[in-house]
């Protein structure tokens, strides 16, 4: 019998409670003796989005273009999906018409060379690794493979990479890096507008800086042409779980380790008998010899384990909330992470996304809200989530993020004009509860911090709620983003039909509807 195995039974059989019932069949799929298949999907206490129809497959240019037309005289929402990584309502209503990305438009293509770079034009529905949802998706036509192939590499990408050229881009997603961003090396993008028109905005115009991150609304992103650094390299580095009385979680030594590293992020487990956190900093290495980067969750059998104490210590958490829940979440959270500290000097495709082999679509699902802040408030930020994690219902079973990303000229992007920190308190799909109220502990003491911005792609505070004083409105991002006028109105030129806008985003940005 193994763990997973062992918790089921130690969860009662008898009650008539519905989240119990669903929490002991949970733990009897994991059980399993089986690698998990990435498409299952654990209807759980998390219940996907199923589109009403499904996607048209677009293979060019012209195809999104007749696509986008027809939309126009139906009086439809025309929209791209990427990898799925984005709340689901985001991406697509019901009745919208939802295009995925295939043939030319996965495309990449060499274009010209020098000496120290080589400039590649990437179809916007390639993806930067291979996603395990899609069965079109491999390791040779993924972007970070033939890169590889031309001895090149990208400066900086995300902690998973199976998102598209186009998704990663349009949401303002980054990796973990104040020194490094995906925007340094794109030089144009290409999109088809809301009038069926095809476009392309280069590097250092307004045009550019606006569709960078623009959330779908301005149009189809169909190629980006990046200018990619050559020779290829390594990342070298560490990654350590560090007791609190080695490593003080505040503002000061979060700020050094961002500033003085490379690459770098943290994952924090302040529960009261936890009190820990894995540092994860790299650098860039030329060294030969391959000591490749191995994350303990990309063991299916251990993310399955994982998955189980996830699981049950959320449950005791919500229906046990004693001390003695408190001292066995510690445990098992010191217990899972105790073997934690390797060095690793691998290619920059396998260090860098740290987590790309986790299951992170299945067993190990995981949803945040990610808050950007500026450097300058990194202390009263960790000083409020000090605060806040005394409350062990808010330090949860689970790990908050910090990392941080390299200022952009992208006018939504939440780093716009500025370096900034980023805070992710993780929350586990497979368990009891909601997510939303779960992240509105953290809306409610940090979106009255000054500066605070949040990662498009992932939960945003509810529209039109006050907290603490602050509300959420058009009227709140206006004054976080300098550019937001000028992004609304380059908005409303590139689609003067709102083809593209979804109710979500209607909300978001106070949208009216044409008359």
């Amino acid at each position: 019998m193994d763990k997973s195995e062992e918790m089921v039974d130690v969860i009662p059989s008898t009650s008539n409670d519905k989240g119990l019932e669903e929490l002991r069949y949970f733990l009897s799929v994991l059980a399993q003796d089986k690698k998990p298949d990435a498409s299952e999907r654990f209807g759980v206490f998390y219940t996907e989005r199923t589109p009403s129809r499904p996607p048209d497959v677009v293979n060019n240019e012209g195809d999104i273009i007749t696509l986008v037309k027809m939309a126009l005289s139906k009086n439809k929402v025309i929209r791209a999906e990427g990898s799925g990584h984005s709340c689901c309502e985001e991406i697509a209503a019901d009745g919208d018409i939802v295009l995925r990305l295939s043939g030319e438009l996965r495309s990449f293509t060499v274009l010209s060379e020098s000496c120290s770079t080589k400039t590649v034009k990437v179809g916007g529905g390639c993806y930067i690794g291979v996603n395990p949802l899609d069965d079109t998706s491999t390791e040779e036509n993924s972007l970070m493979y033939q890169l590889n192939e031309i001895n090149c590499a990208l400066p900086i990408v995300g902690g998973i990479t199976h998102q598209t050229v186009a998704g990663f881009m349009s949401t303002g997603s980054a990796g973990g890096s104040l020194q490094h961003g995906f925007e340094d090396v794109i030089r144009e993008i290409h999109f088809i507008n809301g009038l069926g028109k095809r476009m392309i905005a280069r590097k250092g115009t307004d045009l550019f800086n606006a569709v960078g991150v623009s959330l779908g609304l301005f149009g189809i992103i169909t190629y980006v042409v990046l200018e990619v650094p050559s020779p290829s390299f390594k990342v070298a580095g560490r990654e350590v779980r560090r007791d609190m009385k080695e490593l003080e979680i505040d503002g000061k030594h979060v700020k050094d380790i961002l500033e003085s590293n490379e690459y770098a992020h943290l994952l924090w487990f302040p529960q009261m008998h936890a009190r820990f956190a894995i540092e994860w900093t790299a650098h860039k290495s030329q060294e030969a010899k391959i000591e490749p980067y191995n994350n303990i969750l990309s063991n299916w059998q251990t993310a399955r384990g994982v998955a189980s104490v996830l699981t049950v210590s959320q449950w005791f958490l919500r229906h046990f909330p004693l001390d003695i829940t408190y001292q066995v979440i510690g445990f098992l959270l010191r217990l899972i992470t105790k073997d934690t500290d390797s060095t690793f000097n691998d290619v920059w495709s396998n260090a860098l996304p740290s987590e790309d082999k986790v299951p992170v679509d299945s067993i190990m699902k995981t949803q945040f809200t990610e808050m950007w802040f500026p450097m300058d408030q990194t202390n009263n930020v960790m000083n409020i989530l000090d605060l806040l994690f005394k409350d062990q219902q808010v330090a949860g079973n689970y790990a908050t993020e910090i990392y941080g990303a390299k200022k952009s000229a992208f006018w939504l992007s939440p780093s716009y004009d500025r370096d900034v920190v980023r805070i992710d308190p993780f929350w586990f799909v497979h368990q009891e509860g909601d997510p939303k109220k779960f992240f509105a502990h953290f809306w409610e003491y940090l979106l009255p911090v000054e500066g605070i911005r949040f990662h498009w792609g992932k939960f945003l505070p509810e529209v039109g709620k006050n907290y603490r004083g602050t509300k959420f409105d058009l009227k709140f991002l206006e004054e976080s983003y300098p550019k937001m006028k000028d992004w609304l109105t380059e908005r409303e030129r590139m689609d003067p039909n709102q083809v593209f806008v979804t109710k979500y985003w209607r909300k978001v940005f106070d949208i009216k509807n044409k008359t």
